[in-house]
Protein backbone atom coordinates (compact mmCIF):
# COMPACT_ATOMS: atom_id res chain seq x y z
CA UNK A 1 0.00 0.00 0.00
CA UNK A 2 1.14 3.51 -0.81
CA UNK A 3 -0.11 6.32 1.45
CA UNK A 4 0.61 9.44 -0.59
CA UNK A 5 0.12 12.56 1.48
CA UNK A 6 0.30 10.57 4.70
CA UNK A 7 0.18 13.60 7.04
CA UNK A 8 0.64 12.29 10.61
CA UNK A 9 0.11 8.69 9.51
CA UNK A 10 -3.38 7.99 10.83
CA UNK A 11 -4.31 5.82 7.85
CA UNK A 12 -0.98 4.10 7.20
CA UNK A 13 -0.40 3.24 10.86
CA UNK A 14 -3.95 1.89 11.20
CA UNK A 15 -3.60 -0.25 8.06
CA UNK A 16 -0.22 -1.60 9.15
CA UNK A 17 -1.56 -2.36 12.64
CA UNK A 18 -4.76 -4.09 11.48
CA UNK A 19 -3.28 -6.15 8.65
CA UNK A 20 0.14 -6.75 10.16
CA UNK A 21 2.96 -8.40 8.24
CA UNK A 22 0.65 -9.28 5.34
CA UNK A 23 1.06 -5.69 4.08
CA UNK A 24 4.00 -3.40 3.46
CA UNK A 25 3.04 0.25 3.81
CA UNK A 26 4.96 3.04 2.08
CA UNK A 27 4.12 6.47 3.54
CA UNK A 28 5.01 9.61 1.58
CA UNK A 29 4.97 12.84 3.57
CA UNK A 30 7.19 15.82 2.64
CA UNK A 31 6.78 17.78 5.89
CA UNK A 32 9.71 16.78 8.13
CA UNK A 33 7.78 17.06 11.40
CA UNK A 34 4.94 14.88 10.13
CA UNK A 35 7.23 12.31 8.51
CA UNK A 36 9.01 12.07 11.88
CA UNK A 37 5.67 11.49 13.64
CA UNK A 38 4.89 8.58 11.31
CA UNK A 39 8.32 7.03 11.84
CA UNK A 40 8.05 7.38 15.63
CA UNK A 41 4.51 5.95 15.65
CA UNK A 42 5.64 2.97 13.59
CA UNK A 43 8.56 2.33 15.91
CA UNK A 44 6.51 2.72 19.11
CA UNK A 45 3.92 0.31 17.73
CA UNK A 46 6.58 -2.16 16.56
CA UNK A 47 5.42 -1.82 12.94
CA UNK A 48 8.42 -2.82 10.88
CA UNK A 49 6.17 -2.95 7.82
CA UNK A 50 5.87 0.87 7.62
CA UNK A 51 8.44 2.67 5.44
CA UNK A 52 8.50 6.49 5.50
CA UNK A 53 9.66 8.68 2.60
CA UNK A 54 10.08 12.41 3.24
CA UNK A 55 9.40 13.39 -0.37
CA UNK A 56 6.63 14.67 -2.60
CA UNK A 57 5.34 12.58 -5.48
CA UNK A 58 4.40 14.28 -8.74
CA UNK A 59 4.51 14.22 -12.51
CA UNK A 60 8.26 14.92 -12.87
CA UNK A 61 11.40 14.52 -10.81
CA UNK A 62 13.12 17.55 -9.31
CA UNK A 63 12.24 19.94 -6.52
CA UNK A 64 9.13 21.97 -5.78
CA UNK A 65 7.73 24.27 -3.14
CA UNK A 66 5.17 23.07 -0.65
CA UNK A 67 3.09 25.81 0.95
CA UNK A 68 2.40 24.99 4.59
CA UNK A 69 -0.33 26.89 6.45
CA UNK A 70 -0.05 27.57 10.17
CA UNK A 71 -1.96 24.40 11.10
CA UNK A 72 0.06 22.27 8.58
CA UNK A 73 -2.96 20.09 7.80
CA UNK A 74 -3.73 21.36 4.29
CA UNK A 75 -0.23 21.90 2.89
CA UNK A 76 -0.35 22.19 -0.89
CA UNK A 77 1.72 22.96 -3.98
CA UNK A 78 -0.59 25.96 -4.48
CA UNK A 79 -0.66 28.35 -1.51
CA UNK A 80 -3.89 27.84 0.47
CA UNK A 81 -3.39 31.15 2.30
CA UNK A 82 -1.12 34.18 1.97
CA UNK A 83 0.73 33.48 5.21
CA UNK A 84 1.75 29.94 4.21
CA UNK A 85 5.35 28.99 4.89
CA UNK A 86 7.36 27.81 1.87
CA UNK A 87 9.14 24.47 2.11
CA UNK A 88 11.48 23.25 -0.65
CA UNK A 89 10.92 19.52 -1.22
CA UNK A 90 12.37 16.84 -3.46
CA UNK A 91 9.87 15.45 -5.94
CA UNK A 92 9.96 11.94 -7.38
CA UNK A 93 7.57 9.99 -9.57
CA UNK A 94 6.00 6.68 -8.69
CA UNK A 95 7.02 5.34 -12.09
CA UNK A 96 10.71 6.13 -11.48
CA UNK A 97 10.69 4.63 -7.98
CA UNK A 98 9.07 1.43 -9.24
CA UNK A 99 11.28 1.20 -12.33
CA UNK A 100 14.42 1.71 -10.18
CA UNK A 101 13.32 -1.10 -7.86
CA UNK A 102 13.12 1.32 -4.90
CA UNK A 103 9.45 0.37 -4.43
CA UNK A 104 7.37 -2.69 -5.28
CA UNK A 105 4.31 -1.96 -7.42
CA UNK A 106 1.27 -1.12 -5.27
CA UNK A 107 -1.91 -3.12 -4.77
CA UNK A 108 -3.63 -0.18 -3.07
CA UNK A 109 -2.88 3.52 -3.33
CA UNK A 110 -4.35 6.26 -1.13
CA UNK A 111 -3.80 9.81 -2.38
CA UNK A 112 -4.66 13.00 -0.50
CA UNK A 113 -2.38 15.78 -1.68
CA UNK A 114 -4.63 18.83 -1.55
CA UNK A 115 -5.27 19.24 -5.26
CA UNK A 116 -2.07 17.78 -6.73
CA UNK A 117 -3.69 14.36 -7.29
CA UNK A 118 -3.58 14.82 -11.06
CA UNK A 119 0.20 15.34 -10.96
CA UNK A 120 0.68 12.23 -8.80
CA UNK A 121 -1.35 10.12 -11.24
CA UNK A 122 0.56 11.52 -14.23
CA UNK A 123 3.84 10.47 -12.59
CA UNK A 124 2.39 7.02 -11.86
CA UNK A 125 0.78 6.44 -15.27
CA UNK A 126 2.86 3.43 -16.29
CA UNK A 127 2.57 1.81 -12.87
CA UNK A 128 -1.22 2.29 -12.86
CA UNK A 129 -1.52 1.02 -16.45
CA UNK A 130 0.51 -2.14 -15.77
CA UNK A 131 -0.56 -3.01 -12.21
CA UNK A 132 -4.07 -1.53 -11.89
CA UNK A 133 -4.10 -0.92 -8.13
CA UNK A 134 -7.15 0.06 -6.14
CA UNK A 135 -6.93 3.85 -5.77
CA UNK A 136 -8.61 5.75 -2.93
CA UNK A 137 -8.32 9.49 -3.47
CA UNK A 138 -9.63 12.85 -2.41
CA UNK A 139 -11.11 15.11 -5.06
CA UNK A 140 -13.00 18.31 -4.35
CA UNK A 141 -13.10 22.00 -5.22
CA UNK A 142 -9.43 22.40 -4.25
CA UNK A 143 -8.61 20.92 -7.67
CA UNK A 144 -9.84 24.19 -9.20
CA UNK A 145 -6.71 25.92 -7.83
CA UNK A 146 -4.74 23.50 -10.03
CA UNK A 147 -6.94 24.11 -13.08
CA UNK A 148 -8.80 20.80 -13.46
CA UNK A 149 -12.07 19.15 -12.43
CA UNK A 150 -12.92 15.86 -10.75
CA UNK A 151 -14.35 14.64 -14.05
CA UNK A 152 -11.03 15.32 -15.80
CA UNK A 153 -9.13 13.53 -13.03
CA UNK A 154 -11.32 10.44 -13.39
CA UNK A 155 -11.04 10.61 -17.19
CA UNK A 156 -7.25 10.55 -16.80
CA UNK A 157 -7.48 7.36 -14.74
CA UNK A 158 -9.91 5.76 -17.21
CA UNK A 159 -7.39 6.31 -19.99
CA UNK A 160 -4.94 4.16 -18.01
CA UNK A 161 -7.36 1.34 -17.10
CA UNK A 162 -11.15 0.81 -17.26
CA UNK A 163 -11.72 1.85 -13.65
CA UNK A 164 -15.16 2.06 -12.07
CA UNK A 165 -15.65 4.87 -9.56
CA UNK A 166 -17.45 4.84 -6.23
CA UNK A 167 -17.95 7.48 -3.57
CA UNK A 168 -16.57 6.58 -0.15
CA UNK A 169 -19.30 7.20 2.44
CA UNK A 170 -19.74 6.47 6.13
CA UNK A 171 -21.79 3.43 5.11
CA UNK A 172 -19.22 2.09 2.62
CA UNK A 173 -19.18 2.60 -1.15
CA UNK A 174 -21.83 4.27 -3.27
CA UNK A 175 -21.81 4.09 -7.09
CA UNK A 176 -21.22 7.46 -8.67
CA UNK A 177 -23.81 6.79 -11.37
CA UNK A 178 -21.53 8.72 -13.69
CA UNK A 179 -22.10 11.89 -11.66
CA UNK A 180 -18.52 12.97 -11.05
CA UNK A 181 -18.96 16.71 -10.69
CA UNK A 182 -17.84 18.17 -7.36
CA UNK A 183 -20.49 17.46 -4.76
CA UNK A 184 -21.11 16.35 -1.22
CA UNK A 185 -18.57 13.49 -1.30
CA UNK A 186 -14.85 14.28 -1.32
CA UNK A 187 -13.42 10.75 -1.34
CA UNK A 188 -13.62 8.24 -4.15
CA UNK A 189 -12.30 4.77 -4.91
CA UNK A 190 -11.21 3.73 -8.39
CA UNK A 191 -12.03 0.03 -8.63
CA UNK A 192 -9.88 -1.90 -11.10
CA UNK A 193 -11.69 -4.10 -13.60
CA UNK A 194 -12.37 -7.69 -12.56
CA UNK A 195 -11.51 -7.17 -8.89
CA UNK A 196 -13.74 -6.88 -5.83
CA UNK A 197 -13.17 -4.57 -2.89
Amino acid sequence: MYDIGANAGIICIEVAHRIGDRVSVYAFEPQPSLARVIAVSARLNDLGNVHVYQIMLGRAQGTAELFVPAHSVHASMVAPEETSKRLACPIRTVDALVADGALPPPDVVKVDVEGAERDVFAGAAETIRRHRPFIVFESNVIAQRFGYTRQELCDDLRQLAPYEFFFVTNAGFEPTGGQLSDGKFNDLIAMPPGRDA
